[in-house]
């Protein structure tokens, strides 16, 4: 080898070793950062003496009753690494929100074992060796395209299939019962329509419900074959959780995903679907639920089948559910409700809060966001530090805030941090100190 040749390798080599120590200089700075800036965030939330929320809490409506702040975790969800390194040791935040879905877990009578809970463990696993709390949602049908049924049950009961969550166009719910504009329910969502975000890229639910997909097979919810098949499951759901201390609470959906929307109404009319037949259904899931005398507090989310068409039906529903123990939620918190409720009309098709204003003190009150929240304010949301507050006042002691918006506070790389993480930090952290955290 000649001389030149040697100096040109070794050249190479230098820069090569230059390179290698630049690489590893700029991910030690970002680790470093990471870590100062959850360190930043316990410290500062710590300062503030956040009250315990796995501990009761005479302050609130309902002291008894679980409260605080947990991050959504829907089915594919894609912030877990982002949530390990800025929430899961943030004091600000009670816990986690996640799904059990019941096709994931369920392998049918012949299996052995029965149920493998293995998605689910693997996702709360982390939270409770962090000392957090959990809540777990039970999804029996899903929203989007995700399969929430088990094979099993589906080949015992009709089904039907829909274009996204199917506004029921031949009765209540139906074409021109949402009016934009002025009316009884300015701004409302219909209850059948998916949240913004669904099957966008970056939202919580890929190739979801928009863009005219199709739903995978919805069983005929009251027939035999489904709600024995799901009260079973219910029920293996409360055996495994509904004795651990670290389990905050448990919302079994009776309708799509963690709620009671009935989806593909329209098509469920050629088995008899009606208000009234819902309406059963319903009700015979919520005594149901009552019969399990679980120790986690078990919740119904409240929807509206009816939309604007009529306000009965979340007022029933939430009443049955009360006078049987149980909590009750919305998960359609957003800008309008602060209008609407200052000047005395519904708080979206579910009048939410005119129902938290009668149930206050009588069943732990919960509220999720209608999707992610508008930081600059612009949307329909609207940003957290307006709606937040409104929650406080309509006594909610469980929020539940989509992953992005606490990492539009806390994480210095998310797209909304520069303009947006003070505010958002001082409306989440104002929150907390009345509702609790979890150091």
């Amino acid at each position: 080898m000649d001389s030149h040749t040697a100096n040109a390798k070794s050249i190479v080599l230098m820069r090569l070793f230059v390179m290698l120590a630049i690489l590893l200089n700029l991910s030690g700075q970002r680790l470093a950062a990471q870590a100062a800036t959850g360190l930043a965030a316990k410290s500062s939330a710590s300062q503030s003496g956040l009250p315990d929320c796995s501990q009761p809490l005479p302050s609130l409506p309902y002291p008894k009753g679980p409260h605080g702040l947990f991050a959504i975790f829907f089915p594919g969800n894609q912030f877990t690494e982002e949530a390990d390194t800025y929430l899961i040791h943030n004091p600000v935040v009670c816990g986690g929100l996640f799904d059990i879905v019941w096709a994931q877990v369920d392998k049918g009578p012949g299996a052995s074992p029965r149920y493998d809970w293995t998605p689910i463990e693997r996702q709360i696993e982390p939270w409770m060796r962090a000392g957090k709390l959990v809540a777990l949602d039970i999804w029996a049908v899903s929203y989007g395209g995700l399969e929430a049924t088990p094979s099993y049950v589906l080949s015992q009961v009709d089904s039907v299939r829909c274009v996204g969550m199917n506004p029921n166009a031949a009765g209540p719910g139906g074409r021109g019962r949402f009016p934009g504009g002025p009316g009884r329910f300015p701004g409302a969502r219909p209850p059948f329509f998916p949240r913004p975000g669904f099957g966008r890229p970056g939202g919580q639910f890929p190739g979801g419900a928009r863009g005219g997909r199709e739903s995978p097979a919805i069983p005929v919810y009251w027939e035999s074959g489904f709600e024995k098949n799901y009260r079973e499951f219910i029920a293996a759901v409360i055996e495994k959780y509904g004795s651990n201390p670290s389990v905050a609470y448990i919302r079994p959906g009776l309708g799509a995903g963690g709620e009671s929307t009935p989806r593909c109404g329209q098509q469920m009319r050629q088995y008899g679907y009606s208000i009234d037949k819902w309406r059963q259904y319903v009700f015979d899931m919520i005594d149901f639920e009552k019969s399990l005398h679980s120790r986690a507090t078990l919740i119904v989310g409240i929807t509206n089948p009816e939309g604007s068409r009529a306000i009965e039906f979340p007022h029933l529903e939430a009443a049955r559910a009360v006078e049987d123990g149980l909590g009750i939620g919305s998960e359609g918190l957003q800008e309008s409700d602060i209008e609407n409720n200052s000047a005395g009309r519904p708080c979206g098709v579910v009048d939410r809060c005119a129902l938290f204003e009668t149930y206050k003190g009588r069943a732990p009150l919960e509220l999720q966001t209608l999707s992610r929240s508008n930081p600059d304010g612009n949307g329909r949301v609207g940003s957290l530090v307006d709606i937040l507050p409104l929650g406080l006042k309509i006594h909610a002691q469980i929020f539940e805030i989509y992953t992005q918006d606490f990492l539009a506070a806390y994480d210095p790389a998310f797209p909304d941090y520069d303009r947006h993480h003070a505010a958002y930090q001082q409306a989440l952290e104002q929150t907390a100190a009345v509702v609790g955290g979890k150091p």
